[in-house]
């Protein structure tokens, strides 16, 4: 789904009539300046959340700031401990 056929969506509404020009406009910048990004998303399938939570995580840099934890420290050596 893209802008424009969100615009067109639904022009029933008196509010939607008053400010076609205007919404027209938003959504030119906002697909021209590649601001909006759409994701498909079925709820029933798993791998389509996760690959949206991927985006949104990629999206807002989650995780960017966080320290790196090791899954497996170091094992100490026996013969160190001896001496």
């Amino acid at each position: 789904m893209d802008t424009r056929s969100i615009v067109e969506q639904d022009t029933t509404h008196t509010w939607n009539e008053r400010h076609r020009q205007l919404t027209k406009t938003i959504a030119q910048v906002l697909e021209d300046y590649s601001i909006v990004k759409f994701v498909p998303l079925n709820c029933d399938e798993e791998e389509s959340v996760e690959q949206l939570l991927l985006v949104i995580d990629t999206t807002i840099q989650y995780g960017e700031d966080l320290e790196v934890r090791d899954r497996y420290p170091e094992e100490e050596d026996p013969e160190e401990r001896e001496n």
